[in-house]
């Protein structure tokens, strides 16, 4: 079945290119080689749908991704002797964020703290760091190591087991798609 309200593709060099290859078999190479030349004009508007089509079945081109101008930081602060779990930051109903980077910074005395994920479907959390710190400290430790996605459904506490002199937590997020 053709595009919706799309010309023929017999002038398509995405099909002439790519005509005989299987799906799992093209190579970021070759699709990268169909896409030149496309202008930004309504008379590529047919083939750059295929390519976005078609680079979507292959997995060489994605929509998902950080929504540019959706960065900031998320600054939760815990006031001296607080204890326990508690929520980090979690997201609206319906939104995905990738948290970057963490840090926890003791503001007086020191702190002792994890930070988990925390599952409302199944009720459970799953240890993501820990670690100690005190009022030297300038940064108590990156408490998460590479990309965390985080969601209303899944989400980061942090469970404070010492906790002197204050402690404030900073999240790097950006929403994606």
């Amino acid at each position: 079945m053709p595009l919706p309200d799309a010309e023929p593709g017999q002038k398509s060099n995405l099909y002439a290119q790519l005509r005989s290859s299987q799906v799992e078999s093209v190579d970021q190479t070759a699709f990268d080689q169909v896409k030149n030349p496309i202008f930004i004009n309504s008379e590529w508007e047919d083939e750059a749908r295929r390519l976005k089509l078609w680079g979507e079945l292959t997995g060489k081109t994605s929509s998902s991704g950080v929504i540019q101008g959706t960065g900031q930081i998320k600054v939760q602060n815990f006031s001296a002797g607080t204890t326990g779990w508690a929520t980090v930051w979690r997201p609206d109903d319906g939104q995905v964020w990738v948290v970057q980077s963490a840090m926890a910074s003791p503001t007086s005395g020191n702190v002792a703290l994890s930070m988990s994920y925390y599952s409302t479907e199944s009720n459970t959390r799953c240890l993501l760091d820990a670690g100690t710190g005190t009022v030297t400290s300038d940064t108590l430790i990156d408490m998460v190591n590479g990309p965390t996605y985080v969601s209303h459904d899944l989400y980061l506490q942090t469970y404070i087991g010492t906790n002197v002199g204050g402690v404030t937590l900073s999240l790097v997020v950006s929403r994606v798609r």
